[in-house]
């Protein structure tokens, strides 16, 4: 019989830290560090490494950084959300700084990680009818 545990051990949740800053991935894992069941966590700063690691694993959730290099966030964006349509995908940018861009609507502030990843947990641990997928409301709500 295969439980929720089962599951989880034999597909543990992966998130994916597309981001040109490793302070990023410390972070990501100091939140998830206090979390029952522990993500797989993975971390590239280049996003044409992002979509072959996000094929390879089966990720769950991709952390994108607006500030990325060559294909850009939101090139990656569209490509993840079209290769693996059950992975939630978020969007983060500085909140200050030089050079950083005005707020652009559906994208987050890093130092809003903690919160957003809180909420994403939260949804995926209720239950859902089978078949059916959860949904990106709790994005809706935090951006």
């Amino acid at each position: 019989m295969i439980t929720a545990s089962n599951t989880e051990a034999l597909h543990p949740i992966t998130i994916l830290l597309v981001a040109q800053h490793s302070e990023h991935f410390r972070e990501l894992q100091a939140i998830t560090a206090t979390w029952a069941n522990k993500p797989r966590l993975l971390w590239t700063p280049v996003p044409t490494q992002a979509t072959q690691l996000a094929l390879m694993h089966r990720i769950d959730l991709a952390l994108l950084d607006t500030d990325l290099q060559d294909a850009g966030s939101h090139s990656l964006e569209r490509l993840i959300s079209r290769c693996i349509p059950t992975a939630a995908v978020c969007t983060f940018q500085e909140r200050f700084g030089p050079g950083v861009s005005p707020i652009v609507a559906g994208q987050l502030y890093w130092d809003e990680m903690p919160l957003i990843l809180r909420g994403w947990m939260t949804q995926q641990q209720q239950p859902t009818p089978f078949g059916e997928q959860a949904n990106a409301s709790v994005f809706e709500k935090a951006a």
